[in-house]
């Protein structure tokens, strides 16, 4: 089911400080007079990793990650792929002008872009064919969907995946309140 040597706490650290460095970026780029919109999004991404595990033991990793992807949209989880894999700058040019990327829209695509890429690292198998997770690719993201419908084992791998990734958000991304 999954790669051998995958070191979930090591894993969550990584994408965690991507994370971090990208917002810390994107808050420089944009200049003081769009920092609180960086702010919200620290605040909102800290409650998603707060919220979603339990969502996830109530409900299951697939009606999760769908409730995610619903809430983010297509279009939003690929700007935030373009933001985390491509770069800040790719980013902003991906954003058209009159466009307003909501805030709560970001947090719900960066949590689903966390889920995703750790599943990918996973090596997520359907009948015995490795599936390509690539959040780029909705199609991708149906077909990881369908194997994910058939156990909890994978629930069991994340867990310490992103009970690391919400310490490290509680640590250093402010609440909401």
């Amino acid at each position: 089911m999954a790669e051998e040597g995958l070191d979930p706490r090591r894993r969550a650290l990584d994408v965690f400080l991507q994370i971090k460095s990208r917002l810390d970026e994107l808050e420089e780029k944009l200049g003081k007079e769009h920092s609180e919109y960086v702010s919200e999004v620290r605040k909102k991404l800290r409650t998603r990793s707060r919220n979603m595990p339990e969502l996830m033991i109530d409900l299951g990793l697939a009606p999760t990650l769908t409730f995610c992807l619903a809430k983010a949209s297509k279009d939003n989880l690929n700007k935030a792929c373009i933001l985390m894999d491509d770069g800040v700058d790719s980013f902003i040019s991906s954003i058209k002008s009159g466009d307003k990327l909501s805030v709560e829209d970001l947090s719900y695509a960066l949590y689903a872009y966390v889920i995703l890429k750790y599943l990918k690292e996973l090596g997520i198998r359907r009948n015995g064919e490795r599936i390509a997770v690539d959040a780029r690719k909705v199609d991708s993201i149906y077909e990881l969907l369908k194997a994910l419908t058939r156990g909890t084992t994978l629930l069991n791998l994340l867990t310490p995946y992103l009970t690391e990734f919400k310490k490290l958000c509680e640590a250093e991304f402010p609440s909401e309140r």
